[in-house]
């Protein structure tokens, strides 16, 4: 019988088609049971500076998930592209992971991002979001086992909510983006973004809520899976349209 995975890692490794080799030991980095297969040394710098995010920061070995999210040259399917990269890092991409695929993705598919966040796969799965694309994100990751609650990772962040607040959340902040652009929503609310809703959508509640929303994991959440400005202001035509 299949072992079945018990940490976001484990899912990794079993979608990647990588042996788990468990053992009596425990993964410096998500806590899984592992062998002695991966020493830490090989995978742990010493000037490691996220050790108060590890499970077990004593350990000498991680796990073969977590050795496998480390990889610097492999292949990646990433969404929506034909042909795998090859030679590339896994750190540099977001992840969907369900027991038979691990998809990668980038910031240019937050559409498809949005989508499974909103309507996630059939469980266990695991999502790791990646902002910058220098931090290994996979081995943070929870594996889910609903799909109306879900938690997942950006960057270093868990975020745990209801899918259909985060629906409410990204349509308030593509109807944001749509008047302002992006970059704007991850500055506090200002007189110039009052201006800006004011003058795209010819009243200000759209401010007043987001002002209720700014600096809340939901809301940093909504606004990394939000499109594009041209893609938003398509979709919310605001008073400026009708001019």
């Amino acid at each position: 019988m299949p072992m079945k995975p018990k940490t976001g890692s484990e899912l990794f490794a079993i979608a990647r088609g990588v042996e788990l080799c468990r053992g009596q030991n425990i993964c410096f980095y998500c806590g899984a049971e592992c062998g002695q297969t991966f020493p830490a040394a090989d995978y742990v710098k010493k000037t490691c500076t996220i050790r108060q995010y590890v499970v077990a920061p004593g350990s000498d070995y991680v796990c073969a998930g977590c050795a496998e999210s480390k990889q610097e040259k492999t292949t990646i399917p990433v969404y929506d592209e034909v042909n795998p990269r090859e030679k590339t890092k896994i750190r540099l991409f977001s992840w969907v992971i369900t027991e038979d695929k691990a998809i990668a993705a980038t910031k240019a598919h937050a559409a498809w991002l949005q989508s499974v966040c909103i309507d996630p796969p059939e469980p266990p799965y695991a999502i790791a979001l990646s902002e910058s694309g220098q931090r290994h994100v996979v081995y943070w990751t929870s594996i889910n086992r609903r799909r109306d609650v879900v938690t997942l990772n950006l960057e270093l962040d868990k975020i745990t909510y209801k899918v259909d607040e985060l629906r409410k959340a990204v349509q308030i902040t593509e109807m944001l983006i749509a008047a302002s652009g992006k970059t704007r929503l991850q500055d506090a609310p200002s007189t110039a973004l009052a201006m800006q809703i004011y003058n795209y959508w010819g009243e200000l509640s759209l401010h007043e809520q987001w002002m209720q929303m700014f600096g809340k994991p939901l809301s940093r959440l909504a606004v990394f899976l939000s499109r594009k400005k041209e893609v938003c202001k398509n979709e919310y035509k605001g008073v400026e349209a009708s001019k």
